[in-house]
């Protein structure tokens, strides 16, 4: 991990300088007599393993899992470390909705309430003004519409 609380997932233990056990071809299972068949096929398997080869091999694979382990943590922190901001920037949004809203209400009680005014000021009545203006929005529908 660095020092700027980021998780880095991509640092290793691992030596990239592991040889391969295997590719000495004394490992191999030799050829019954026929000496047109390659050591080096897919298909044979090692044979005689001595001790420390199988120590070896077992350290590795445990060095290797070791190093898959921390990986695993640190990708459940992260993880973990995400929820919680996605939570935390939910909540924040979710509150500025309901403050933006609130306001939005506020606006509207005060439009509806200047355009009740106005009806009631003119000789038309407030049911009039609402079917004008819902007739020039259904011209404005048709004309964005054609």
């Amino acid at each position: 991990m660095n020092n700027t609380g980021r998780v880095n997932l991509f640092d290793s233990t691992y030596n990239s300088s592991h040889t391969n056990p295997f590719s000495d071809k004394s490992y191999h299972r030799k050829s019954n007599g026929n000496n047109n068949q390659s050591l080096d096929s897919f298909n044979e398997a090692p044979v005689d393993f001595n001790e420390s080869l199988l120590n070896q091999l077992e350290s590795q694979n445990d060095e290797e899992i070791s190093s898959m382990h921390l990986r695993l943590k640190k990708l459940k922190n992260l993880s973990l470390k995400m929820n919680d901001e996605i939570d935390f920037s939910n909540n924040e949004i979710i509150n500025n909705l309901n403050g933006t809203f609130g306001n939005t209400v506020s606006k509207l009680k005060d439009v509806m309430g200047k355009a009740k005014d106005m009806a009631d000021r003119s000789r038309i009545s407030f049911k009039t003004w609402l079917i004008v203006f819902f007739c020039v929005f259904l011209l404005l529908f048709y004309i964005w519409i054609t």
